[in-house]
Formats: structure tokens, sequence, C-alpha cells
């Protein structure tokens, strides 16, 4: 416990205290990391490298899922039930909310009233689970991704989900 705590000290107040409660009930953190298929994108994809880098912090006291939906929010809220199992009762899910599917076919609305109904019912089934925001990586020439972003993270920041901005660290959308 005393390694694992400085660990959670840049994360979200929430998300720390479910850390903090997890350890001191000498429990794994479920983490699940879900979102469209731009997470398998390369090799490894990044939600696979997250999944690696947590191990590599946490050991095995953070056990990551990961699972990647073929389709658009609209698709996959309608499923959800099929595609999530909630009695695995995660406290921690990593949302990337289907930018790239969503584009042209799920307005920026419908897909914030998406992430408040998957919230729902992740907190259904771990009262204190938090869900948490953050976008696909960076595709090149992608020129309405940073709008989107940012309509998601100013959605998240509005209703108090935590956000991760990991954008800055990935090189530009506009490579030649």
């Amino acid at each position: 416990i005393e390694r694992l705590l400085p660990l959670t000290g840049n994360q979200d107040q929430v998300v720390r205290g479910v850390f903090k409660n997890r350890l001191d009930a000498d429990e794994k953190l479920k983490l699940l990391i879900i979102g469209s298929t731009a997470m398998d994108a390369g090799e490894p994809g990044y939600a696979e490298r997250l999944r690696l880098a947590l191990f590599n912090s946490y050991g095995d006291f953070v056990d990551v899922s990961i699972k990647s939906f073929d389709g658009t929010s609209a698709s996959f809220i309608t499923n959800v039930q099929e595609e999530v199992d909630f009695g695995e009762e995660f406290d921690v899910v990593l949302v990337e909310p289907f930018f790239v599917a969503n584009n042209g076919f799920v307005t920026i609305e419908n897909q914030e009233a998406h992430i408040l109904q998957f919230q729902e019912l992740v907190q259904a089934a771990v009262e204190d689970a938090v869900v948490i925001l953050h976008p696909s990586q960076p595709l090149h020439g992608a020129g309405y991704s940073p709008n989107e972003v940012a309509a998601i993270k100013s959605f998240a920041v509005s209703i108090e989900i935590p956000y991760v901005d990991h954008w800055c660290s990935w090189p530009g959308t506009d490579w030649h």
C-alpha cells in the first residue's frame, strides 16, 4: 500500500478515493477500458499499452479489462447489456466515447446522453464506481476531432466527470 498510494497523486480526487478505498480494503481495483475499435489501432493499440503501463506501475492491484465495440455510441448503448458484464463490478471505467464512429451518425448531444446512461449503469453495479472520459488517440488528418474532443471535455467538466486530456502527449494530426 505504501508504494502504491504515491502513484495516485495526479489522479482526479474521486478516482484517487476509489483507489484508496480498494487499497484500504485490501481488494483489487477492477478497471475497464471501453470504447470504439479506435482503441485497438496500432501494435499494440493504446488500450493495451495503457493496460501494460498500469501493470508496470500497480502490479496485480489493478485488474484491467479491455472492451472495444465496433459501432456508434447509439448502437453500443442499445446493446450495452450484451457488451458489458456489469456483474464484474468495475470500480473505474475509462470510456472513449466513440468519437470517430459517431462522426456523421450521432450528434454530440446524443453522445453525451449515451455517456450519462452508461455512467448510471456502472454506478448501479458499484455505488462508488467512477467513469472517466478520454478521447481516442489523435488520428492523422482528422480535422473534426479537435472540436469534438473540446466539446466532450467541456461536457465532462460541466457535469464533473473526470476527463483525461492526453492529446498533448501525442504528435499533431497534421503530419506531412
